[in-house]
């Protein structure tokens, strides 16, 4: 804000430069490899390629994404903070982005003005901006948000659109990250208002890895309250705190509460601070003498500090809420904005109303500019990026069909387009011939499938009690699935079991019925995954070993692809739910992208409102275009063969929930392609979907069953052979596969990359015939980024924070090399200074820093994330815990954590998924 004479906030941010100066001192001259950590980078390299990879939602004819562009894109150390190209589509995205950006007027009373800041939206109605700007509702009662306060492309202001703030509806602060988030008036303050949906937003994302050290930041602000300026690429970031960023670019007292982007116009910081240079306590103008205390501009002010993201996330998940404020929480946790340049788009279409609203500035060819001004209205035309192309580009789009009506609008490609001859890759060959092979042979088998469907259930009673049936269906289930399949698509789903009736047999996306050619997008999946393997062999030769891991975790994404109808995050992405073919249908990703991760729901007015070809989305779900009857029998079927995967919750499914499917169910029935689908899937992996096969059933089966807990116990009810029936058993069971996981180079990090020890040897002494230790000399643990964890002599711990069942995994607590970990770990569960995610990555990185091999400290990790203790903390300056919980684990949790731990040593799953494997359970 405008400069109050506070200066706290600088202050703090002036101490937290000087602590790190020799951290960056350190990092001049050398590579981002050597200066972040593996982690970090594998991170940053899977938000990247996938940005680079991402579907365009207009399709062109283009070459397959080339290795050099997949490099360029990943920003390795040889472009990361040295090269400042960029394409023209980055400054089309900077004019649409800003549009979520506003100036902050900051009013005591309703004509009584105070200063000014900047905010920026992160959800339909949430307004996020530093706390010493909005430190408390009163601040926020008579202030507003002004949008469009900038001039157009030729120097002219727009109009101003203020809108008010309603503390009244949502307010939340913090002190320390120095945020606040407030509700916005949906209507702006004119005679004729303007809605606020026609802004957009920029959604805060929880995951790391959106920027590296060296890389540039992008801050579009209001300095000191004047029109919307935009700062870019001569800024780099240099430090990165375990909550604050530190990068030097160019802002001013007013750009507080600005958004901190990356390249990919991603949010990874709330600017909140310059910092200033001190000596000796006291601030230094810019002529080198003590600052006089007048003009804040004369203070010498060398970096910037922003408040990050992914900090600021963890905590409003953490806080309580009522449940209307609740239910904005969740659309700025969940809820998928639509992309900058279609928000840019829609809000160009709601300009030409000659209402008082602001006016878009037109940066269309000037073709389209005189045909918006014969029209009265006003254009706003972006280019989009071109991806992975699918046959030729397309002719204009077709009327769209009613729901259950085929489309007509399959696209081919044009005679001279190359074929992939599959040469080199069995996978595709085995593809191709399989699909070739569907031609002749009969699309479905209606005998043969009646003979296969009464052997499949010959000794099931289809009248059996609701809840009997459904343990007796999940008990078939999962005895008849015989073969778990990977996920891979291009090789299990195209070639056959997803292909629609027709001569020759085509794919249709589940969504929206559009066909395509399924030759072509078997080839396009296959081509990616060749573009994979090169750059893979690139990063070897490139000796960037670190990230191997990081691309095996890589996946392709196409105009066309994959949708799982129970979405992955619900479950973690694991197997065998990912490869389970019974939920997976080609999709567009258009289509998969806007339905995003929410339940599938009935909207009263769904005719009266389609959004384009996929259906609707908005918070509490998502309604197809086409497809319903078959989506709702393949998550039903998902909660038989998985049940407590899906969570008896608003955000998943609850019990009245499944009114909806039920429904879907009898007004879709069954048809010829579902059954081909069924049969199909029953030769691949073994089991079949009762849905399908006995309709009628549905109605007698306690769905509910599935979830939850309620699902939880059922899966543990009836382990089947080999399977632990207590949790003793399941731990022999990890150790015993831990004993047989070899050591893989590869695999192993040095211990060096996870920081230090200061201190070592420990000296203890060992209490209770070993259950508890006293710590005789201080143990520091230092992280890589040098985060201080120390433990002070005299300190007693019990290993309590690592859940006992675990110890005959490890051996004890406070043996072998788990002894320091569990120390540093112990202690600071004990004084919960800092938030329990934290202090647990710590515990991964300090067993790693002591030798632990890699997979085995994942698995601890996973054990403390999902069973250690978890607490919050209070806002005040005390840091009063106001919440602590621990739960052991007990019998029923035997099964999946088994589960999980075969996932981790099969696939090495990064931390971030492994949270979200241990979140998914419970």
């Amino acid at each position: 804000m405008i400069f109050d004479g506070d200066l706290r906030v600088v202050a703090e941010a002036a101490r937290r430069w000087r602590a790190r100066e020799a951290q960056r001192m350190g990092r001049e001259g050398k590579s981002v490899a050597d200066v972040e950590t593996p982690q970090r980078i594998e991170a940053r390299l899977k938000r990247l390629t996938a940005a680079a990879t991402a579907p365009s939602r207009v399709l062109k004819a283009g070459p397959p994404l080339p290795e050099a562009q997949v490099l360029r894109a990943i920003g390795l150390e040889r472009t990361i903070g040295r090269s400042d190209f960029q394409g023209i589509a980055f400054l089309e995205l900077a004019l649409a982005v800003s549009r979520f950006v506003g100036r902050v007027s900051i009013r005591s009373a309703p004509s009584r003005g105070v200063g000014f800041g900047t905010g920026f939206m992160v959800s339909p109605r949430l307004l996020l901006t530093n706390n010493h700007v909005l430190p408390t509702p009163g601040s926020a009662q008579f202030s507003e948000v002004e949008f469009d306060y900038q001039n157009d492309r030729a120097g002219r202001p727009l109009p101003l659109v203020p809108f008010a703030l309603e503390p009244q509806i949502f307010f939340m602060t913090d002190v320390e990250l120095d945020f606040s988030l407030v509700a916005v008036a949906e209507g702006s303050r004119q005679d004729t208002p303007a809605p606020l949906a026609q802004y957009g937003w920029s959604r805060l994302i929880a995951e790391e890895g959106k920027i590296l050290i060296g890389e540039h930041v992008n801050i579009i602000q209001h300095p000191k309250g004047q029109y919307k300026q935009f700062v870019s690429r001569a800024n780099e970031l240099v430090d990165i705190l375990e909550s604050h960023l530190h990068y030097i670019t160019d802002t001013e007292q007013g750009s507080s509460g600005s958004p901190v982007y990356n390249d990919q116009w991603e949010v990874v910081a709330l600017h909140h601070s310059g910092v200033p240079r001190m000596e000796n306590g006291q601030y230094m103008a810019k002529d080198g003498r003590p600052w006089d205390g007048r003009d804040s501009d004369e203070i010498d002010w060398i970096a910037n500090e922003g408040v990050r993201a992914s900090r600021i996330v963890r905590h409003i998940e953490a806080r309580s809420l009522d449940r209307d404020a609740a239910r904005l929480r969740d659309d700025l946790l969940n809820r998928e904005p639509p992309s900058p340049l279609e928000a840019a788009q829609m809000a160009a279409h709601a300009a030409d109303q000659p209402n008082g609203r602001s006016k878009l500035v037109s940066i269309a060819a000037p073709a389209q500019a005189e045909a918006a001004a014969r029209l009265g209205g006003t254009s706003f035309t972006i280019p989009l990026h071109i991806t992975v192309e699918l046959g030729a580009p397309e002719s204009p789009p077709a009327a769209i069909a009613g729901p259950e009506e085929p489309a007509t609008d399959r696209a081919r490609a044009p005679a001279e387009a190359p074929r992939a001859t599959g040469t080199g890759s069995p996978e595709l060959v085995r593809a191709l011939a399989e699909l070739e092979d569907a031609q002749k042979r009969p699309y479905y088998d209606a005998q043969a499938d009646d003979r296969a469907r009464n052997l499949y259930y010959r000794d099931l009673d289809g009248n059996a009690e609701p809840a009997v049936l459904f343990k007796a269906l999940h008990a078939l289930l999962r005895r008849t699935h015989k073969t778990e399949l990977r996920y891979k698509p291009a090789l299990q789903v195209y070639p056959w079991v997803d292909l629609r009736p027709g001569s020759p047999p085509s794919i249709r996306s589940i969504y929206s019925n559009k066909g395509f050619e399924p030759r072509e997008l078997i080839e396009a999946d296959f081509r990616l995954d060749t573009e994979r393997e090169r750059l893979r062999e690139t990063l070897k030769r490139e000796g960037a070993t670190a990230l191997e891991s990081a691309l095996d975790l890589l996946e392709a994404s196409l105009p066309y692809n994959c949708e799982h109808v129970v979405p992955q995050s619900w479950f973690a992405k694991r197997e065998p739910m990912r490869g389970d073919l019974h939920h997976l249908f080609a999709c567009e990703s258009r289509c998969n992208s806007f339905r995003s991760n929410t339940p599938y729901f009935d909207f009263p007015e769904f005719q009266e409102a389609i959004r384009s070809e996929c259906g609707k989305s908005e918070a509490q779900g998502f309604e197809p275009f086409a497809g319903k009857g078959a989506v709702a029998r393949a998550t039903l079927y998902f909660l038989l063969r998985y049940p407590g995967e899906i969570d008896d919750s608003a955000k998943e499914y609850s019990k009245s929930d499944l009114a909806t499917l039920l429904d879907w169910h009898r007004r879709h029935p069954v048809d010829e392609y579902e059954r081909h689908r069924n049969a199909a899937i029953f030769e691949k992996q073994g089991n079949r979907n009762p849905l399908i096969d006995h309709p009628g059933w549905a109605e007698r089966i306690d769905f509910a069953a599935g979830l939850g807990r309620r699902g939880q116990e059922v899966a543990g009810a009836r382990p089947s052979g080999g399977e632990p029936e207590g949790l003793d058993q399941a731990v022999r069971a990890i150790a015993a596969l831990d004993a047989r996981t070899p050591s893989a180079a590869a695999l192993t990090e040095a211990a060096a990359d996870f920081g230090a020890y200061e201190g070592l040897p420990p000296e203890v002494a060992l209490l209770d015939e070993g259950r508890t230790v006293k710590l005789l000399k201080p143990l520091t643990y230092v992280s890589e980024i040098g985060e201080r964890w120390p433990v002070e002599a005299g300190v007693v711990v019990d290993g309590a924070s690592i859940p006992r069942a675990f110890w005959s995994l490890i051996g004890g607590p406070f043996e072998g090399r788990y002894r320091n970990a569990s120390i540093i770990h112990d202690r600071f569960c004990d004084l919960r200074s800092r938030s329990w995610e934290v202090t647990h990555r710590m515990f991964h990185d300090a067993m790693r820093c002591s030798g632990v091999p890699l997979l085995k400290a994942k698995v601890m990790f996973y054990a403390v994330y999902r069973f250690g203790p978890r607490w919050t903390v209070g806002q005040e300056a005390t840091g009063s815990v106001l919440t602590f919980e621990r739960r052991a684990p007990t019998d029923a949790d035997a099964l999946s954590l088994l589960e999980d731990a075969r996932t981790i040593y099969a696939e090495n799953p990064s931390l971030q998924e492994i949270e979200a494997m241990a979140v998914a359970r419970g």
